[in-house]
């Protein structure tokens, strides 16, 4: 599976918690982002060899975007180890990708904030978050079809 990059702004509006982890309470760059993202293991009962092994098949940024979202579940998660082991043997299988875990964060948050007609994130930046939704929830239900397939359906009969 490819991985494209989140923007950190869509990975913090689905895991505001990780900001609490921050120095100073401010993530501004990727580096706030993955300091934060250090403290959380110990505190999720994460044993540093399911981290390391987590930072190893991912790298450093996809295991925190992923420590962040399993921070922001919290208790829906039993066993936050037995979870990460499960999706670093995931992205090792190419099964796994960060994005459609951030996508359903933020889809039950702007879902939660629809329902209770609360709106904390800007109506730009909201409708961004939901375009972002949009997009990869077509990704993720289209099939790629290969050129000389779709070559040879445009053919006339």
């Amino acid at each position: 599976m490819s991985q494209r990059d989140l923007p950190l702004g869509i990975v913090l509006d689905a895991c505001p918690g990780l900001k609490d982890l921050a120095a100073g309470r401010e993530v501004r760059h990727w580096r706030d982002f993955l300091a934060a993202a250090e403290i959380a293991p110990p505190m999720l009962g994460i044993n540093p060899s399911a981290w390391r092994d987590a930072t190893e098949a991912m790298g450093e940024r996809q295991a925190a975007i992923t420590l962040a979202a399993i921070y922001q579940k919290g208790a829906q998660i039993n066993d936050a180890g037995g979870y990460l082991r499960r999706l670093t043997d995931r992205v090792r299988d190419g099964k796994f990708t960060t994005w459609p875990m951030i996508m359903a964060l933020l889809r039950a948050d702007l879902d939660s904030k629809a329902s209770s007609g609360v709106s904390e994130i800007g109506g730009d930046r909201r409708d961004l978050a939901r375009q972002h939704l949009d997009a990869e929830e077509r990704r993720q239900s289209t099939v790629p079809v290969s050129d000389a397939l779709r070559q040879s359906l445009e053919k006339p009969k």
